[in-house]
């Protein structure tokens, strides 16, 4: 009987953050610009099935 293993709705979010320092973070907020950005790695939708080797 083959085995399989069933992944259902993964998802993977990393923040990236620009500023690395206070003095950094200040003068990004003074320019207005972005402090961080949200980057999704892995974004599964829908069940997935995967046999596995017996």
């Amino acid at each position: 009987m083959a085995r399989s293993i069933v992944i259902d709705s993964v998802t993977k979010e990393f923040t990236l953050r620009h500023a690395r320092s206070i003095k950094e973070m200040s003068v990004r907020a003074l320019r207005r610009q972005s402090l961080s950005d949200r980057f999704r790695a892995l974004d599964d939708e829908g069940p997935r099935a995967f046999r596995t080797a017996d």
